[in-house]
């Protein structure tokens, strides 16, 4: 019993010190950031894992014994999570890969089902190919229409994790006047959840998201009368940033709009279908810049949340 004491308590601090806490958690982050966000962040995980392991393997789990067993073992440690990181890697190169047999039965309804592909209207007719969804590439639309009602239209594959965060933003009301864009203040609304789409799939359109509705965001008419030298009404701006996960490869991408509060055809100045619908070459004026200065703000804001930027 007294012999069995030492060893009890040794195991006991071992288990309650703070580096087991931080391995463990290491490798929960490395496994799960692996089907989450990007690979190579799963790969600095499994390395920083390994470190910790390491130091909890000299100092504590086997700190008496003689430095070539400690370095078999740190050795060791290293093979066991190499090979894991391995065959992570491989599980998702070949997850969709795998071609399912299809009976006579089940092919003839496939077909019948690619018959009754519908057609997505935003503005233009676009029909959705009648290709195996695996096949697809990744196409998503972000809309915004003039009364502030937002859409997401899915014409690629299934994409998951679909959200939407804004930021308000307040421009400088002197550089205005001066034809200047400067941001002058902003705030962010935390969480996010403005969307919360889990899985979105080819064909698919979100349910429109009426921002306008949501009161406390001061969505408003345009005014009837401006005075020549007052810049107020047209100074407030929101940035949507949505974001979501291609399964395919992992992936998580980030996509940007500007509008401003006001509502009409001017107020969602990157727009293609609201701006310079008649055609020919424009002059550039210094509101043109405003969706530029807003969304170089924002990949600043968010440049280390792992999201690469989605361009259509």
């Amino acid at each position: 019993m007294a012999e069995q004491q030492p060893k009890m308590s040794k195991v006991s601090r071992v288990v309650a010190g703070g580096l087991v806490a931080l391995f463990f958690a290491l490798i929960i982050g490395a496994l799960t950031v692996f089907g989450v966000i990007n690979m190579t962040l799963g790969h600095i995980f499994v390395f920083l894992a390994w470190i910790v392991g390491s130091l909890l393997i000299v100092t504590e789990i086997i700190s008496g014994k003689p430095t070539r067993h400690k370095a078999l073992w740190v050795v060791a440690l290293a093979a066991i999570l190499y090979f894991g990181d391995q065959g992570i890697m491989h599980l998702k190169a070949h997850e969709h890969q795998e071609v399912a047999q299809v009976s006579p039965s089940s092919a003839a309804n496939n077909k019948e089902s690619a018959k009754e592909m519908q057609t997505i209207k935003d503005g233009r007719d676009k029909p959705l190919r009648s290709t195996p969804l695996k096949l697809f590439p990744l196409e998503v639309d972000f809309l915004m229409s003039i009364d502030k009602a937002v859409t997401v239209h899915n014409f690629g594959r299934e994409i998951q994790n679909l959200d939407l965060r804004l930021t308000h933003y307040q421009l400088d009301g002197e550089a205005y006047l001066h034809g200047q864009i400067k941001i002058a203040q902003f705030s962010q609304f935390g969480g996010g959840n403005f969307l919360n789409v889990p899985v979105l799939p080819h064909g698919q359109i979100t349910k429109p998201l009426k921002l306008r509705a949501i009161k406390y965001l001061g969505f408003k008419d345009f005014p009837a009368n401006v005075a020549a030298n007052d810049a107020t009404p047209f100074l407030e701006y929101y940035a949507l940033r949505f974001t979501f996960r291609d399964p395919e490869i992992g992936k998580r991408y980030a996509y940007y709009r500007v509008s401003s509060v006001l509502q009409g055809d001017p107020s969602v100045p990157d727009d293609p279908r609201w701006v310079a619908r008649s055609g020919g070459d424009k002059a550039h004026i210094f509101t043109d810049d405003i969706p530029s200065v807003i969304k170089a703000h924002q990949r600043e804001l968010y440049r280390d949340y792992g999201e690469e930027e989605y361009r259509k």
